[in-house]
């Protein structure tokens, strides 16, 4: 009898299932990025709720983007299937991107999702502006994280 409480009793501490801890995230004010292809736009910051987000902005053409730890889920989740219009795996500063064109509700866009070897700050920039395409893979490719 004892044998079998010993047994439940291991099983019931055993078998609990612990919860997995949340990572602890560097403090954005320390990680940044530039775009420096883009020094000469305007850039303005916007209200994010867990990303940094805005755009940078010439004339009539913007780049928006959302910056941090939940820009976007993984790299290995964009794929190249036969709905995009365009798609590009590269490194950008010596980090992993893709680039990719597709249509969002009808409307064509451009997205690069860039992610720094540290898997936690990311960055996913976006232009609904597909007219000027290499303009914007020319700037995307200027990307570099920054300690600010």
């Amino acid at each position: 009898m004892k044998a079998l409480v010993s047994i439940l009793i291991i099983l019931a501490f055993t078998s609990c299932k612990k919860e997995e801890e949340e990572p602890i995230l560097p403090d954005n004010s320390y990680i940044n990025f530039e775009l420096t292809a883009a020094s000469d736009w305007q850039k303005v910051q916007e209200q994010g709720y867990d990303t940094s987000v805005g755009y940078f902005q010439k004339d009539d053409y913007k780049i928006n983007y959302d910056f941090g730890h939940f820009a976007f889920g993984s790299l290995e989740s964009i794929q190249n299937t036969s709905d995009l219009l365009y798609y590009e795996e590269l490194e950008i500063d010596g980090n992993k991107a893709k680039i990719i064109e597709k249509n969002n509700e009808g409307e064509p866009v451009l997205l690069a999702y860039i992610i720094k070897e540290d898997g936690i700050n990311k960055n996913r920039l976006y232009t609904y502006n597909t007219s000027k395409h290499q303009l914007f893979i020319d700037i995307v490719k200027s990307h570099k994280f920054v300690k600010k």
